[in-house]
């Protein structure tokens, strides 16, 4: 839409003010998803109806603006359709809620994406013969009251543990997950289970590494206890053979059980130091079935996760890789996460809890390989190289209504989409700059007038703001810079000037909050009274009203040189 055409938005003000209904969604026939995308359409509308039953949770409970958030993630999808009849998603709108199935699926899929093109790379290529440990690591339930404090301890403990020996020489990386379950029976109604799952990356033959240092250990402890005793030579050397050979004979099965019970004593040790740490009362006797040791599960990690199958290695990994992330990744929230959430009592206590708490972390190789990443800058032909095809035969736009219905785009739509989208959070993120320079200048103003006990001070104190204000107007350069190779400004001589403005952001504040598939609010009850709703559609114009910037004003102020003005102060008191 160019600029200068805003008569449908005078419309829509004149049909406000005279009273009258107004649909700002162009009346068109609509096929449902299933018809288009039949292999993910089912998985797509449940979701959704999720995402609307958690809206009503929220409602039930007064937190409306969180309701209403949950209520409009997704409700609208720019997919593409490729040969197997499955839904691409290009873009929507999302909530960004913990307790949202979709936006932690997103999550969890932004994460492996991430991992496949760092950690599962860095693996392949150097790493080949690494094998790789399936990990769950638990605690005493505690009360969902104190569910933030355990979940605490249990990070640090984790972090602990990677730490010791043998444990730091054997582990190379990994990533690990929390999940919070509870159970409805009666004696733990008022509790929960915070547990770990983590992937762990270790040596190639790490059983037999584990076995290698627990043996040892096992005789230095025997040297130690004979160390006084006399003519205990040839009783050392015997009771080490004993040793060396009950080690020989163990059987796999029996080398996985002193692993795991390896694991369980370090793992019982380190949080119960970091449990004490975080005010956690400890009672050994809550854990006196299993001899006074937290349970912690390990497996080795087959290829394609089947039973039977080959120990899977780092040779395998970018086959398999992707495959056990998501298996690790998905327990940060699982789909049946209603079964937590019912906006009871407890589950506010949950929600209260986990909130800011970090339910994904790697560690070792992999978080080093990630924080390696640099900021991928979108490329349009790249990004949508990633999908089968982009034509104007699989291009939709669907939209909730008790189902996703479709309407047919063309490609040229669904690509000035998914640049609006960027352009929008570079439009506001120039007016939040912006803001913040006129601030500053207004601080280098006053600073301009004061009285300092020298020049040399004046200088330092004067450079401190322009520095400030030369790095916001780098920003809002570069963001221009990017505005103008999305097609969003052109850049003149001197200004940069609007193309066109965007009506998917008009929808997403406007339309959307008054679509009828959402039972929370009325369509129907806009008139001409609703003057909030009208206040909405004079202040989106008034918004793009200015149509030229100039790009003048984002130029650096050159700083003061410090010794040249120190110097004038000098001369400015020598005697002449």
């Amino acid at each position: 839409m160019l600029y200068e055409n805003h008569k449908v938005f005078k419309q829509i003000v004149k049909k406000l003010e005279a009273g009258e209904k107004v649909n700002f969604l162009p009346v068109k026939k609509f096929s449902e998803l299933a018809d288009v995308a039949a292999a993910n359409a089912q998985t797509l509308n449940r979701r959704k109806k999720e995402n609307i039953n958690l809206s009503k949770i929220y409602n039930k409970i007064g937190q409306q603006d969180r309701a209403h958030r949950v209520a409009f993630c997704c409700s609208y999808r720019y997919v593409l359709v490729d040969s197997q009849n499955r839904a691409n998603n290009v873009h929507t709108q999302r909530c960004r809620d913990r307790h949202c199935v979709e936006c932690q699926r997103i999550k969890s899929y932004v994460y492996q994406e991430r991992l496949k093109r760092t950690a599962i790379e860095k693996i392949k290529s150097d790493f080949k013969a690494d094998k790789f440990l399936f990990l769950t690591f638990t605690l005493k339930n505690p009360k969902v009251t104190q569910m933030r404090k355990a979940m605490r301890a249990m990070s640090q403990a984790f972090g602990m543990l990677a730490r010791r020996k043998p444990f730091a020489e054997i582990f190379r990386g990994g990533i690990r997950t929390f999940e919070v379950t509870r159970n409805y029976a009666e004696r733990l109604k008022n509790h929960c289970h915070p547990h770990i799952h983590a992937i762990a990356q270790t040596k190639a033959d790490a059983f037999n590494l584990f076995i290698a240092y627990i043996q040892a250990e096992e005789i230095k402890a025997l040297k130690k206890s004979l160390r006084n005793k006399r003519k205990n030579i040839d009783l050392l050397e015997k009771e080490i053979n004993k040793i060396n050979k009950r080690y020989s004979k163990l059987t796999a099965n029996k080398k996985a059980e002193i692993v795991k019970v390896f694991f369980e004593k370090n793992w019982t040790e380190c949080l119960k130091k970091c449990a004490e740490k975080e005010g956690l009362s400890w009672n050994d006797e809550d854990y006196a079935k299993t001899e006074g040791r937290a349970i912690v599960d390990v497996k080795q990690v087959r290829a394609g996760g089947e039973p039977g199958a080959p120990i899977l290695t780092g040779a395998g990994f970018q086959e398999h890789g992707e495959k056990v992330i998501n298996y690790v990744l998905k327990y940060s929230l699982k789909e049946d996460d209603k079964r937590i959430f019912t906006g009871d009592k407890w589950s506010q206590i949950f929600d209260n809890q986990i909130r800011g708490m970090r339910m994904i972390a790697p560690f070792g190789l992999w978080r080093s390989e990630l924080s390696k990443e640099e900021d991928h800058e979108y490329d349009e032909k790249e990004y949508f190289a990633r999908f089968e095809s982009v034509t104007d035969n699989n291009a939709y736009l669907a939209k909730f209504d008790s189902e996703y219905k479709t309407e047919t785009i063309t490609a040229a739509e669904i690509k000035r989409v998914k640049r609006s989208q960027l352009c929008l959070s570079l439009d506001h993120l120039n007016r939040k700059y912006i803001s913040t320079i006129k601030e500053l200048k207004a601080k280098l103003n006053i600073a301009l007038t004061k009285t300092y006990i020298s020049k040399n001070a004046e200088a330092n104190a004067i450079n401190e703001i322009v520095f400030e204000i030369n790095k916001y107007n780098g920003r809002i350069r570069a963001n221009f810079e990017k505005l103008v190779k999305y097609g969003e400004y052109v850049k003149g001589e001197r200004f940069y000037i609007k193309t066109y403005i965007q009506a998917e952001s008009y929808f997403n504040n406007v339309d959307l909050e008054y679509q009828t598939n959402i039972h929370l609010f009325k369509y129907n009850d806009i008139n001409k009274d609703d003057r909030n709703f009208k206040h909405h559609v004079f202040e989106y114009i008034e918004e793009y009203k200015r149509e030229k910037i100039d790009s003048y004003q984002f130029f650096d102020i050159e700083p003061i040189d410090v010794e040249e003005y120190a110097d004038i102060e000098v001369c400015e008191e020598a005697p002449f």
